[in-house]
């Protein structure tokens, strides 16, 4: 079995009444996916955090594993 595979996601909060969405691109842009496998992976949580600095819409910033 391989191991688990870690790294930082943007995502957009656990607020009431909203999904979990992730960040991705699509046609260059930042846009909202909620498919993890679909989302911008950061090796580096200081890489996540330079990314949102530039994104306004991003909420928070969450380590994530796969399996």
């Amino acid at each position: 079995r391989p191991a688990s595979e870690f790294g930082w996601l943007i995502d957009n909060g656990i607020r009431p009444g909203e999904a979990l969405r992730y960040r991705t691109i699509v046609d260059g842009l930042p846009a909202w996916t909620a498919e993890a496998n679909k989302a911008i992976r950061f090796a580096r949580r200081q890489d996540a955090e330079m990314f949102c600095a530039e994104d306004e819409d991003a909420w928070r910033i969450a380590e994530h594993q796969w399996d």
